[in-house]
């Protein structure tokens, strides 16, 4: 079986887009680019059509986002070097935000990723660093951070232990 392409979205971002993320399920597609927009889309006989988009982050591009449909969180990561955590609502895709955090990797952000399994978020900063965050009930707080040994061995703080101390504002 092959699919058939039907049409072609041209200048879907502004820049570039840097994050193409689906749910193959249901054809939900989320992107995000350059321009600081994070869009979502629906794959329908072959055809993309915009559903929603915000302005994720109005101080630069982004530079990761991800999806957790079962959850309906959305998490993206700005160039500025901001998390955004967004609550993804009804059909239609409409993003909410949900919580902003900044300063937690010194430089920009670089990658996300959330677990559905357990919650958490995991962000990595151009620094280096791996941060990983509580993203249930709303708020991100930090959980620990991994760091890497003289020997080049990664080292992951248990929650509870060597918390940073930072908060997200919850909007």
């Amino acid at each position: 079986s092959s699919l058939e392409l039907k049409s072609t979205t041209v200048g879907a971002h502004r820049g570039g887009a840097s994050v193409l993320e689906m749910d193959a399920a249901w054809g939900d597609v989320l992107s995000a680019g350059k321009d600081g927009y994070l869009k979502f889309w629906r794959l329908c006989e072959g055809a993309l059509q915009l559903q929603s988009e915000t302005l994720a982050s109005p101080d630069g591009g982004i530079a990761a986002a991800c999806y957790d449909p079962a959850k309906r969180i959305a998490v993206s990561a700005g160039i500025d070097g901001r998390f955004r955590t967004w609550s993804v609502v009804g059909n239609s895709k409409e993003m909410k935000l949900l919580v902003e955090v900044g300063g937690v990797h010194r430089g920009s952000a670089v990658a996300v990723a959330h677990s559905a399994f357990c919650g958490a978020v995991i962000t990595a900063g151009k620094d280096g660093s791996l941060r990983v965050w509580s993203a249930l009930e709303g708020e991100l707080v930090p959980l620990g951070a991994a760091k890497t040994g003289t020997g080049g061995q990664t080292f992951m703080a248990l929650p509870g232990t060597q918390s940073t101390g930072r908060r997200g504002k919850v909007l």
